[in-house]
């Protein structure tokens, strides 16, 4: 799991190195399945010939479809000062109403059907505010939505 900076630095090589091998048999686009501002996207869209979109700007961007303001729900407080500027860099910093964190690992997210952590992430969605509520870790599963 990505839990920091720390982390998205260190997963950026692998991801690279998977898309140049893949690159031979031919990629149609590539997404960056990390809810943040992640570095691998910048690289990719250097090194491909393919569209490449990460998960932050694709949710912010589908937010601006579905209301005025969103509000982002992420795993640790480490998280919000991050994402908050990320989507600042990416253009929609005006239509962010907050950034608000659940304060768990992204690992906590695997039983999504838990609802002591509904509950929570209800709490902390009111909290960020907007009329679009997006959920700001890839980890955050199917129950949650």
């Amino acid at each position: 799991s990505i839990e920091s900076v720390y982390d998205e630095l260190l997963s950026a090589a692998p991801t690279l190195e998977a898309y140049l091998r893949e690159k031979q048999n031919g990629v149609d686009g590539i997404v960056v399945a990390c809810f943040s501002d992640h570095p691998a996207v910048a690289a990719l869209r250097e090194i491909g010939d393919a569209p490449v979109v990460g998960l932050l700007d694709a949710a912010c961007a589908a937010a601006g479809l579905l209301g005025e303001r969103f509000g982002i729900v992420t795993t640790s407080k480490s998280w919000e000062p991050l994402l908050y500027a990320g989507v600042s860099r990416l253009g929609h910093g005006a239509r962010c109403a907050g950034v608000r964190a659940v304060d768990l690992p992204v690992l906590a997210f695997e039983d999504d059907d838990d609802p002591q952590l509904t509950a929570r992430v209800v709490e902390t969605a009111a909290a960020a505010g907007g009329d679009v509520i997006i959920m700001g870790c890839a980890g955050m599963g199917p129950g949650l939505a």
